[in-house]
């Protein structure tokens, strides 16, 4: 199918438009869940100063909400290409694709983001 871009351009705004206000909604979400849980992210941004960061809605500063939109976008992306990989190799491969995607992925998320577990 046409990307969401060429649909856009086309005049066929709707579906890029919903997914971009879909992230922050989601995120919302996500951090209402993420605001009580014991094990919850912890947001820091080494760049400004902590009273530069402004407001926050459930821990994460306002300005991190402003991301949302571009990994709703980002989740249909990888959406799309999950599809194409069950259609052209088939369901084991999309299966594979996507249990190594994880494992590898958590490990990254660990090494990279985790300060700590308590």
């Amino acid at each position: 199918g046409e990307s969401l871009l060429a649909r856009f351009q086309h005049g066929v705004r709707a579906p890029l438009v919903i997914l971009a206000l879909a992230g922050p909604v989601a995120g919302l979400a996500w951090e209402a869940f993420n605001a009580p849980a014991i094990g919850r992210w912890v947001y820091h941004l080494p760049l400004w100063t902590s009273t530069f960061v402004g407001p926050r809605i459930f821990g994460m500063p306002l300005l991190g909400y402003l991301g949302y939109p571009a990994f709703a976008l980002g989740c249909y992306s990888q959406y799309v290409f999950l599809g194409l990989i069950r259609r052209r190799a088939g369901a084991f491969w999309l299966y594979a694709l996507s249990l190594a995607w994880l494992v590898f992925g958590f490990m990254l998320i660990d090494r990279y983001t985790v300060e700590g577990f308590f």
